[in-house]
């Protein structure tokens, strides 16, 4: 590690410090995520430098690249200036990569946190164990796409989840959306047209303006979306081509899978929750295996709790962006993936819209289940329980 690379992570200290407020619970807890964070990346460079890795091959090929550009392009303009400003070596650009990413998870938090209205307590305490979870850390925390993607996403939840829309940071994060994947920045907007727009529930006029805005962008990017994945023929025969193209791309390397032998509804679930200790693939298949189990019982919460889930989905358009997104990130991602490192990996992108939505049934739970408590305490003449 060079002197740039402690610029990084006095960078990270920072931030941490100044996403805390001033509220020492959180600042111990983001202190937590940093540490996570950084001791991931580390993990993360040792493991690329022991076997072909694609840190390896954008550090390589950002040394003849410095065109601006989308998807891959942009992760090695980014490179190539960053190496080129500071002379940073490989491990600090992982360390650089890894500050998007925690930022991103303190984002989330914060968005939580404004959708549960509490500062820091239980109504966020599965969410603060959630974000704690290694593939969150391990996967955004290192030179490539996951750490800005993260950091997107976050911004996202946080400039929704504030009482106004804050244009600025849904404005940012579908932007950085766009430049780092841009079939998922196009994702984005359907998912807020969908939700924005009053189709499925109640909408405020800032939401419906959201929503036309959304539908516009989206259409003006349709095109260099669909030339960026290669489908300038959008025909029924060229899109089943694709995907047989995407799944046989994917089927290379020791864990993958053959999706095109499974049902729809089998790859959705082996998306979502394999392996799962019996098929774990070694050391590392087992602590994915950990995190799938945690994906379970969320699943297995937010069915506890669908009719609460459904009226929120009603009730509020952001909690339907999250929900959208997630759906149609999951419907296409299980479709078109076949390698298992692949879908762990780009599994990162989904799980926070479940995360959030999670948040959201559980603090309407929580609070159901205070009023009760002092209403029982009222008809009993006992003391109030405290907020």
């Amino acid at each position: 590690m060079t002197l740039a690379g402690g610029v990084a992570v006095l960078l990270s200290l920072i931030a941490i410090w100044a996403m805390a407020g001033g509220d020492r619970r959180v600042l111990s807890y983001y202190a937590l995520l940093g540490g996570l964070h950084l001791a991931a990346s580390g993990a993360f460079w040792v493991i690329s430098m022991s076997g072909p890795a694609d840190a390896v091959a954008y550090f390589r090929r950002s040394e003849l690249s410095d065109d601006f550009g989308i998807g891959t392009q942009f992760i090695l303009f980014l490179l190539h200036n960053l190496r080129e400003w500071t002379g940073a070596s490989f491990l600090d650009c992982f360390l650089f990569f890894q500050i998007p990413g925690l930022l991103g998870l303190m984002l989330l938090h914060k968005a939580a946190r404004a959708m549960a209205e509490e500062g820091f307590g239980t109504r966020v305490l599965l969410l603060g164990l959630l974000l704690l979870l290694p593939g969150l850390h391990f996967w955004t925390a290192s030179i490539g796409k996951d750490s800005l993607a993260m950091l997107a996403y976050g911004l996202l939840a946080l400039g929704l989840a504030r009482a106004r829309f804050d244009w600025l940071m849904i404005g940012a994060g579908v932007l950085l959306y766009f430049l780092v994947r841009p079939h998922v920045g196009f994702v984005v907007l359907l998912a807020m047209v969908l939700a924005f727009l009053p189709i499925f529930g109640s909408s405020r006029p800032s939401a419906k303006l959201v929503g036309v805005g959304a539908g516009i962008a989206g259409a003006a990017i349709l095109p260099l979306v669909i030339g960026f994945v290669g489908l300038e023929a959008a025909g029924i025969d060229e899109i089943n081509a694709f995907v047989a193209e995407r799944q046989g791309v994917n089927q290379a390397g020791s864990t993958s899978l053959d999706l095109a032998g499974q049902s729809p509804p089998m790859r959705v679930i082996t998306f979502l929750y394999r392996p799962f200790f019996f098929d774990a693939p070694g050391p590392l298949g087992l602590i994915v295996s950990v995190e799938n189990l945690a994906l379970v019982v969320l699943t297995l919460i937010l069915l506890a709790n669908l009719r609460v889930l459904m009226r929120l989905l009603r009730l509020s358009e952001m909690l339907r962006f999250h929900a959208f997104f997630a759906l149609i990130m999951t419907l296409m991602l299980s479709q078109t993936l076949a390698n298992l490192g692949l879908a762990i990996r780009q599994k990162t992108m989904v799980l926070p819209a479940f995360i959030l939505l999670l948040v959201a049934v559980v603090a309407v739970a929580n609070r159901r289940q205070e009023d009760r408590l002092r209403d029982l305490a009222k008809q009993t003449g006992q003391s109030v329980p405290a907020e």
